[in-house]
């Protein structure tokens, strides 16, 4: 077969592919799905009960903006992620770090501030398996859309781009379980809550190896 023809028979038989949007636009589309998701697995959870006195708390609303920028730059990274060669800020590579450093150092400090007022003893951790039921089912759907968002994609680093993804999801599943969990105590968010999203990233970083594969 001639070189001519065989470019002839190679293009007959491809289809056409589909450009993807970019990264930003992608995220709009997950987040907008992640959210009404979020929100009717919530109300089939349950609201807390003093969840009108809390919301007024800026420290319940601090913490709520803190999570849920880290669930949006999780996600950016991620997608931006599966673009190879693409020159991407270097905010966006970093700000996930950055978000979880300001969450666990929030909740730190809320920690030293109620044990030098009231007493080491006055933290108390609680019973968290209902917490990690919820983070993991809030966080399941969203983090498959994702999943299936970057599998169109291209993505090199698959372990990393795997564990941006459950960052991005368990995150977001932990701003929803704020919304149903009654227990404040910032000892009891960082045991139960955010180290089940710190477990899921890493089990997300090996899923990705097998998952995200093209």
């Amino acid at each position: 077969m001639k070189t001519q023809d065989l470019i002839q028979q190679l293009a007959k038989d491809t289809t056409p592919v589909r450009r993807l949007s970019s990264p930003g636009r992608r995220l709009a589309v997950w987040s907008v799905a992640a959210l009404l998701l979020l929100i009717a697995g919530v109300m089939i959870r349950g609201l807390r009960p003093d969840l009108a006195q809390k919301i007024v708390s800026y420290r319940f609303t601090l913490e709520a903006l803190l999570i849920f920028a880290l669930s949006l730059v999780s996600a950016l990274s991620a997608l931006a992620s599966g673009v190879p060669g693409a020159e991407r800020p270097v905010w966006t590579r970093w700000a996930p770090v950055a978000a979880l450093t300001a969450w666990l150092a929030l909740l730190c400090f809320h920690m030293a501030k109620i044990a030098a007022l009231s007493g080491p003893g006055a933290l108390a951790a609680g019973h968290g398996t209902p917490c990690i039921r919820d983070i993991l089912l809030l966080g399941l759907l969203p983090g498959a859309g994702l999943t299936a968002m970057m599998r169109r994609a291209a993505p090199i680093h698959l372990g990393l781009s795997g564990a941006l993804a459950a960052l991005a999801a368990g995150s977001l599943a932990a701003l929803g379980t704020q919304f149903a969990c009654r227990i404040d105590d910032p000892l009891h968010t960082l045991v139960w809550h955010a180290a089940t999203v710190l477990a899921a990233t890493v089990i997300g970083s090996a899923l990705g190896k097998k998952l995200l594969r093209w």
